[in-house]
């Protein structure tokens, strides 16, 4: 199976069997971006359909990291733990975070459901301390 001109931000070399799918956006230290995002729930199929493929092995490019997480410059202006739309519970520091910032009620609400919500509501429910409109941001 011909990877390189299906995947823009993944790379794949599949050699004794094993399939080694790298992460590739070295310049932002492999952070996944929408497109990124995207690859990651196409290639998975893909690989399964390979014949020459047995295991699969998932690597970052670059020397500085594996991967950032997601790339923050594909946010609009709002919040969400989006584990639960991946199919996995929430994690790294939300589960320990969210319940101490904004109550066990509303952090299971958001972190189960991966719902959105913008600065003013993530005031609201102390995940933050303030919101300011973005034209106020620098001078607040």
């Amino acid at each position: 199976m011909d990877y390189s001109t299906r995947y823009r931000f993944l790379t794949v070399e599949v050699a004794d069997s094993i399939a080694l799918v790298t992460l590739n956006r070295p310049d932002a230290m492999n952070a996944t971006n929408n497109a990124m995002h995207r690859e990651l729930t196409e290639i998975w199929p893909d690989i399964d359909r390979d014949p020459a493929v047995r295991v699969a092995i998932v690597t970052g490019a670059g020397d500085v990291a594996f991967s950032a997480g997601g790339d923050i410059f594909d946010l609009e202006a709002r919040l969400t733990d989006g584990h639960t739309r991946l199919g996995v519970a929430a994690g790294d520091h939300a589960a320990m975070i969210w319940p101490l910032l904004c109550g066990m009620a509303k952090a299971k609400y958001y972190l189960l459901t991966a719902d959105f919500i913008d600065g003013r509501e993530a005031e609201r429910i102390g995940l933050v301390s303030k919101a300011v409109p973005r034209a106020e941001l620098m001078s607040t």
